[in-house]
């Protein structure tokens, strides 16, 4: 039996939700110790690196929840929801290192 399309995406937002939050404390622990006057650079390459580690980890989540949804006919719909919600965890994330 293949579980209800809001549950699925219930459960999406909530591991999203744990993914997001570890990836800001990796983040905010990798980069404490730099001073962002002298090392912008890096700074900027770790923020990019973070934020593709974040997407990557947000899709492979996003691809394990369709495959267990099976092939239900609000599967492309599913699709739709959890690219945006990939799209607004990384621009969320986005926003918040650079307010750093």
């Amino acid at each position: 039996m293949n579980p209800d399309i809001n549950t699925v995406k219930a459960r999406f937002r909530d591991e999203a939700s744990e993914i997001h939050l570890r990836a800001m404390k990796t983040f905010e622990y990798n980069t404490k110790k730099l001073d962002r006057r002298k090392d912008e650079n890096v700074f900027q390459q770790l923020t990019a690196r973070y934020a593709d580690e974040l997407k990557r980890e947000l899709s492979q989540m996003a691809e394990k929840l369709l495959t267990q949804y099976g092939g239900g006919t609000n599967k492309h719909l599913l699709y739709q929801d959890f690219a945006h919600q990939i799209a607004y965890y990384v621009s969320e994330w986005l926003l918040k290192v650079r307010s750093m």
